[in-house]
């Protein structure tokens, strides 16, 4: 296991990572403080919005924030990119698609296996859902934002970051190994070892029964768990956050992905590319101390000295 932290002279002196991290919710909501481009994908299904740095290079190197923190990664100058899926948009198909008369929502069956996006009346389809749509996100949503946002000129689209928490961070993981065009990731409270996350995780079978998933469900973790194929992440700056209290997604899950990616970039010469931290008494929540970690190595990689041996500033 590797367990290393991170110092904030990376990044400029004005302002240390740690103060741009601030508390939890101080930058929500905030005014944009750069100039706004915005853009939609299949008819508004998909909206975009890209907020450029007040300062700093041009084209700018940019991060796909799926945590917020927008005025924090803008002082960094670090173009920020976000995007919003309008799920509500469905709603009037689907209403059209269903028989007259029939239920809206199913009776719920008398048994079922996890609790929230994971839940399943079956204990061998745990989490299936949950890791689909995450696949979804990550291989079909994301790589079109990219495009999109690989057009604008003042975006340098040769280094671009994506980070994530939770969910959030199961899919940056997941897109980081899935696009080439995402040279640095961070990853907060979340793993790359399915199996493991659905086995132990309270969300999952909780370690109530060995976990046996289907055939199909077997052959889709085995062709898109990140912790089995970590050369398609070579290619990027990963970093890991994890706390070790989190009950949410447990510790072990971490570790073993840590171990298994530090491994592969050990092997492949670039072990500075990795790195995992762990926070002592860290719940699922890392709070600021999440925060400050990620942005000193999205400074690090898309705008210091090491980020020129990551993608390509050649458009």
């Amino acid at each position: 296991m590797v367990v290393l932290t991170l110092a904030a002279g990376c990044l400029p002196a004005r302002r240390s990572a740690r103060e741009l991290a601030g508390t939890p919710g101080e930058h929500a909501g905030a005014a944009p403080t750069g100039e706004v481009r915005e853009g939609s994908l299949h008819g508004g299904f998909i909206t975009i919005r890209v907020v450029l740095p007040p300062a700093g290079p041009r084209p700018a190197p940019a991060v796909l924030t799926l945590i917020g923190q927008e005025d924090a990664l803008l002082a960094l100058g670090l173009a920020v990119v976000s995007f919003e899926t309008h799920w509500e948009l469905l709603q009037p198909l689907v209403a059209a698609s269903r028989p007259a008369g029939e239920a809206a929502t199913p009776a719920p069956p008398q048994r079922s296996w996890g609790k929230w996006l994971l839940a399943s009346p079956s204990p061998r389809t745990v989490g299936e859902g949950y890791f689909r749509l995450i696949q979804g996100t990550a291989q079909g949503t994301i790589p079109q934002v990219l495009d999109w946002v690989g057009r604008l000129p003042e975006v340098d689209a040769g280094h671009v970051g994506i980070v994530g928490t939770s969910t959030n961070g199961f899919t940056a993981l997941q897109a980081t190994g899935g696009d080439r065009r995402l040279v640095a990731a961070v990853v907060l409270a979340a793993c790359g070892d399915y199996r493991s996350f659905v086995a132990r995780s309270p969300l999952g079978l909780g370690g109530e029964m060995p976990f046996d998933p289907t055939p199909d469900y077997a052959a889709f973790l085995a062709a898109h768990e990140p912790i089995r194929h970590p050369k398609r992440l070579l290619h990027a700056a990963v970093l890991m956050v994890h706390g070790d209290a989190d009950h949410a997604v447990p510790i072990s899950c971490a570790r073993d992905t840590a171990r298994v990616l530090a491994a592969a970039y050990r092997r492949a010469g670039v072990p500075e590319r990795f790195r995992y931290v762990e926070v002592p008494g860290g719940t699922h929540d890392l709070g600021g101390e999440g925060r400050w970690q990620a942005f000193a190595w999205l400074y690090r990689w898309l705008r210091g000295p090491e980020g020129r041996t990551l993608g390509s500033r050649k458009r």
